[in-house]
Formats: structure tokens, sequence, C-alpha cells
């Protein structure tokens, strides 16, 4: 999840690539798995990070 982090902070990847890229196939657990760690969902990360 640290390299999906990075990869929303610093690309304009679409969150599906990003969920590919780090191991998963369904984008709707990606984004679970990544709001249960950082406490939003990636879009909302990435919005904040900006």
């Amino acid at each position: 999840m640290e390299k999906a982090a990075e990869l929303l902070e610093s690309t304009n990847m679409k969150v599906i690539d990003i969920a590919i890229r780090v191991g998963y196939e369904n984008q709707g657990k990606f984004a679970k798995v990544f709001s249960n760690l950082y406490g939003v969902p990636p879009l909302e990360f990435r919005r904040l990070s900006k």
C-alpha cells in the first residue's frame, strides 16, 4: 500500500491501474483495504496530497 500511496501522490495514473500494479485485480477490494489503512479512499487521498 505504500507504493500505491506514492503513485497516487506522484502520478495521474487511474486508481484501477494503481490497484493492478500493486497486486489487486478488483478496484473495490483495493479501495477498501486502502481506506482501512489510510482512513480515506484512494481518490480522496490523492486530492488531499496535492
